[in-house]
């Protein structure tokens, strides 16, 4: 059983170097993954996010990211790993407002895996994204949205 997919859903709240708006971020991700070893995986993730930048126009923000999965801890059927990747963004609209439309994602995080049958695992976790355009369009024009998130879904092998 070394392929997956992964299907998740996702809330993230701006927490720190807040841009002119509080940004709020939920949405979903569909991804497919691969074991390397006993302790290591790798995925692609397809993640669709929904960017609250009330006043500013709201966005949605596709992004493609690879993803590195490190197990940790497993005590029985439940498992304890640590991930982190990055990824790219274009965005519906510009994000954060005044930013731009093309985006690097970096997220990294902590999850739990239970499994429920011998095809299915529950996903929890908490992630830790970054968005920005790494100054590609100037510093001027580089806001960032650091958020503090959960997600929850479904491994299917």
């Amino acid at each position: 059983q070394t392929w997956a997919v992964e299907l998740t859903g996702a809330f993230f709240a701006e927490s720190w170097d807040m841009n002119q708006f509080r940004e709020q971020l939920a949405g979903g991700m569909v991804g497919l993954s691969r074991q390397l070893s006993p302790r290591w995986a790798i995925s692609f993730e397809a993640q669709m996010l929904h960017v609250n930048q009330t006043p500013a126009n709201n966005v949605l923000v596709p992004s493609l990211s690879v993803m590195l999965h490190w197990r940790a801890l497993k005590l029985g059927d439940t498992a304890v790993f640590v991930e982190g990747g990055a990824g790219l963004a274009y965005a519906s609209n510009r994000v954060p407002d005044h930013g731009t439309q093309f985006n690097i994602v970096t997220q990294t995080g902590i999850g739990l895996s239970r499994q429920l049958t011998s095809r299915v695992d529950m996903l929890i976790g908490a992630r830790w994204l970054h968005l920005s355009n790494n100054s590609l369009d100037g510093h001027w024009r580089n806001p960032d949205i650091q958020a503090l998130g959960l997600y929850v879904g479904w491994r299917i092998h």
